[in-house]
């Protein structure tokens, strides 16, 4: 049997995750290495990762511009992914920051970096979840529709919440209000580039009515962004409000 039959066989193509971490797994580059099936995992469609596995054995290492970063090994994959997660600095790993830049790349959305949480919890193959709301008017309900019938989105079970955007004109001081839907969704980090893409159509130009992510609240039943103007923008600030 060579390598390309092996590689057809479910068992070897069912033990690579699709997705992991930041990354989305590059099912064309399965192959051989060291004697082990390996794959590539690409964030829009930059190679960051790479996973070798055998019956006792996991590999994961980080890669960019061709370079290998870092690497760790556990017997089991899961166990690979809590030693290659924890305690990791997010604020300055460049992979976590490839992420950042490709999921703000994608549309009208505001990414934070994940918190350097020594108590968070690393799951697998998620490893982080964000929560993303997408403000849409109340008056636009095609904009609506077509968020909530993409494809990524209804993957991920997504809610729909009222809002509010208030905002104080430059001009005159005053307090403006708009009622919006808001579309939440929780996802894992390595879906937010290929989702908000699939949706960039429908979210809405300018600071104001960008989408937004933040870390995965469970408990979380509405929300508050707050957010100041310069001195060229028509609003001294602007809030939204998300209720349930």
């Amino acid at each position: 049997m060579n390598q390309k039959e092996q590689f057809s066989s479910p068992i070897a193509r069912s033990a690579f995750p699709k997705f992991l971490g930041f990354a989305i797994a590059d099912e064309s580059s399965v192959r051989y290495e060291d004697g082990r099936p390996a794959m590539d995992y690409h964030i829009s469609g930059q190679k960051v990762m790479q996973i070798k596995l055998s019956e006792d054995a996991a590999e994961i290492s980080d890669w960019l511009d061709g370079k290998r970063l870092r690497v760790t090994h556990a017997h089991t994959i899961e166990t690979c992914v809590q030693l290659h997660y924890i305690g990791v600095d997010q604020q300055k790993d460049p992979i976590h920051k490839a992420w950042v830049n490709a999921s703000v790349a994608s549309g009208n959305i505001l990414v934070r970096y994940i918190d350097n949480d020594p108590d968070i919890e690393i799951l697998y193959p998620d490893v982080f979840l964000t929560d993303i709301y997408i403000p849409v008017p109340v008056s636009d309900v095609s904009s609506l529709e077509n968020i909530l019938s993409s494809d990524y989105v209804r993957a991920f079970n997504p809610s729909q919440k009222k809002g509010i955007l208030n905002w104080v004109s430059r001009e005159d001081k005053r307090m403006h209000k708009e009622p919006l839907h808001i579309v939440c969704i929780t996802c894992p980090v390595a879906m937010v580039p290929p989702l908000i893409s699939s949706v960039k159509d429908w979210i809405y130009p300018g600071r104001m009515w960008r989408a937004f992510s933040t870390k995965h609240d469970p408990q979380a039943s509405s929300h508050v962004e707050m957010f100041f103007g310069s001195e060229k923008d028509y609003y001294l600030n602007f809030s939204l409000i998300v209720s349930s």
